[in-house]
């Protein structure tokens, strides 16, 4: 948040014990902040909190990297669109 200015998003949806991160997104005014891994790292934290017995991410190809810096290994990837899950490190 900047002041009242939400700069990020991000969604985790509950599928049975299954749990999928998606749509993470930051303002271009405030990447490269952390702001992005943050968000991913809330998430992951509230789904093992949850009890999930899988949590993967979905995201644009672009987004591997970043899905990778934050603990994703690649499980699949079509068409532009990446399926990764978090690694048991």
């Amino acid at each position: 948040v900047d002041g009242e200015k939400p700069v990020g998003t991000g969604r985790l949806l509950e599928r049975g014990r299954h749990w999928i991160i998606e749509h993470v997104a930051v303002l271009p005014s405030h990447r490269r902040r952390g702001i992005g891994r943050a968000l991913v790292l809330g998430l992951v934290d509230e789904a093992r909190r949850s009890q999930a017995a899988r949590l993967l991410a979905l995201g644009p190809e672009a987004a591997l990297s970043f899905l990778q810096a934050c603990g994703f290994e690649l499980e699949c990837q079509d068409d532009g669109v990446v399926l990764t899950v978090l690694s048991e490190r």
